[in-house]
């Protein structure tokens, strides 16, 4: 027997374009510090909405949030070619960001998941870069 269950994204961003509907951006963010007790039931939610673009934001420890976030993408089996993720992380001493794009369909390879950090360039301060 199967309970309901409540899942809903924190963000969508939905697209009507030239007579078509459809999901552009889904967001989840949890800004809790426990990657596998808060933040991993909330990433979960996002392969399982087809859009091209899925985002975490997150304010965790890096290493385990990414880490959490390539295991379960290895586990996934119903990926669709193309769609990406990235991760925000606000975290010190500065956000970083990381972005994995699926290539294929279905099952990945697991060594195929890896997310790339993304370089930020520093930010400017009264017209001034740092």
């Amino acid at each position: 027997m199967y309970a309901p269950y409540p899942w809903l994204l924190d963000f969508v961003w939905w697209s009507r374009q030239n007579g078509t509907e459809q999901m552009v951006l889904a967001v989840e963010s949890e800004m809790d510090k426990r990657v596998g007790k808060e933040i991993e039931p909330d990433f979960q939610k996002l392969p399982s909405f087809k859009c091209p673009l899925k985002l975490l934001v997150f304010s965790a420890d890096v290493g385990d949030t990414i880490k959490m976030a390539e295991h379960y993408l290895q586990k996934f089996t119903q990926h669709i070619d193309g769609e990406k993720y990235l991760l925000v992380g606000f975290v010190d001493p500065h956000p970083q960001c990381w972005w994995f794009s699926v290539i294929g369909n279905g099952r990945l390879e697991s060594d195929t998941v890896e997310f790339v950090e993304i370089q930020l360039s520093k930010p400017a301060v009264a017209g001034r870069a740092l």
